[in-house]
This record gives structure tokens, sequence and C-alpha cells, in this order.
């Protein structure tokens, strides 16, 4: 399924190419066919580019909790307006360097592109760090200090997920010192604090919640979770979750109660706590 998945937009993007020229040999003619064409063009190339995207950079519901649509639909009317808009201002039969003035445009619309999809990567979710109760949504930049780099074999589509431990001892009160008086990140900000995600599991089951809970608070969810559940092969009345922290909203992550493995993220209100307070 992953792999047909992944040829969908390339499919997808072919048919349009040979749709585009066919028709294009008719529609050069005048202005708006030269618009239509361009337009057609630049769909098939931006179909495997957002393809890209959503598959391993900002798998459901990532663009959600980032807040990544409107740099997304920027990326994409820019690309699709822009282009072909100048390809039609210009646009004359026969004009004298018609075919430089065409080759311009395509250039600045590729550059166009790949600085955009440049932004995207930037801000793209890279780490899913488990701190003290819930899971936080990381960005590259984020990250205070050299992040350890992922073995090839280890990557997952979205963020990496990790654990990060709380020091002991003096260890613990030098943290608290560092984040409250001099202003230093808190701890899954900082790699150092960083260990496997295997490494955590009794405290992040400690720190988990039945799943069958979510659902009773939040019944909107349940078709999520069992969507979830099923995928995974897992009872729902094994699931736990977590809450996770976004930078534009919130959602709850499901894990296996028998070995905190990560099921995926429902994007609904994890905060049940004044839910159960009444």
């Amino acid at each position: 399924m992953l792999r047909q998945s992944r040829r969908a937009p390339q499919a997808t993007a072919n048919l349009i190419i040979s749709a585009a020229l066919n028709v294009g040999r008719k529609t050069m003619k005048t202005r708006t066919g030269a618009f239509l064409l361009h337009l057609a063009i630049s769909l098939a190339v931006l179909l495997p580019v957002l393809g890209w995207i959503f598959y391993a950079w900002y798998p459901w519901p990532y663009p959600a909790l980032q807040g990544a649509w409107p740099m997304l639909g920027m990326l994409v009317l820019a690309h699709l307006v822009v282009g072909p808009a100048l390809t039609a201002l210009v646009y004359k039969p026969g004009k004298r360097g018609l075919v430089f003035d065409l080759c311009v445009i395509g250039v600045l619309q590729l550059a166009a592109l790949a600085w955009g999809v440049h932004a995207v990567e930037q801000r793209r979710p890279a780490w899913l760090v488990f701190a003290v109760d819930r899971l936080n949504v990381l960005t590259a930049g984020e990250v205070m200090g050299p992040a350890p780099v992922v073995p090839k074999a280890q990557r997952v589509n979205g963020p990496f997920p990790v654990f990060a431990e709380m020091p002991v001892g003096d260890a613990r009160q030098r943290l608290l010192q560092e984040t409250m008086f001099e202003g230093l990140p808190d701890l899954e900000h900082r790699p150092e604090f960083w260990r496997p995600w295997a490494s955590g599991q009794g405290v992040m089951l400690r720190a988990a919640q039945p799943a069958d809970a979510l659902v009773e608070a939040r019944p909107g969810a349940a078709g999520a979770v069992e969507r979830l559940a099923e995928s995974a092969g897992v009872p729902r009345d094994r699931l736990v979750f977590l809450p996770v922290m976004g930078r534009e909203s919130d959602a709850a992550a499901l894990l296996d109660s028998e070995d905190a493995t990560l099921i995926g993220l429902v994007h609904v209100d994890p905060w049940l706590g004044d839910d159960a307070a009444e």
C-alpha cells in the first residue's frame, strides 16, 4: 500500500503531462491556451512534490499540529498562479524572443518552488520528544545543540520519537537553575538528555491514560482510534495515550500498553483533566 501511495502522485503527474501535450498543440495559439498548458505542466510538477511533503515530512495530523496549512497554501498558490499568469502576460504567437521569455519564467518558477520546499523542510516536525508526561513536536531549529544522527534503517515518516530522561540529584538541580534563572531551554529541547524511545517505556506508560478514557471524553475520536488499533493489529483496550503538544494545536498519541510502541496520533484535544474533574 505504501508503494502504491508513493507512486500515485507521479502517475497522476504523467497523465496530466500527456494530456497537456496533446491539448497544447491546439491551445498554444492563444494566451488562454498557453496559460492552461503552463498550468497543467505546473500541476504535474507540483503533485509529486506535495506527495513527498505529506508522505515523509508532514503525515497527518502534523500539518494541523504545526499550523503548516498557510505556508503550504502559499507554496501551491505561488507555483500554480504566478508562473502561468506570467506566461499569459508575455505570450504572443510569433513574438520575437518568446522562447527566451518562457524559459526565464520557467527558471524563476522552479527557483521559487525550490525555495518554498526548502522553507517547508526547515519548519517540518523533526523530533517527537517525550518529557515528563507529554510528547512535544519540535523542528530541527528548536533543538539546542547537535541532535543525534538517526540511522537510515530507523528513520520514519514524520518526526523521529525519542525519550528525554529527567536527570536526578545535582544534575536535576542544575537543570532547574538553567531553565528558571538562566533562560536555557527545557528538557525536551536538549539532546544531551535524549535517550532511545524504548528506554523510557516504563516512565511513558506510567504517565499514559487508557485510550477508552479518551474515547469516552471525546466520542468524535472513536473512529480514528478504532482505525489505528485495527491497522496496528492491537485491541483497543490495550491502547493508552499521551498528550502531544504542537505549535498550533494538540493531539493524542496512542501507544501499546505492553511495550510503549507508538501506534499513531489522533487530532483531538487530549487534555482530560477538566472533564475528569467534572
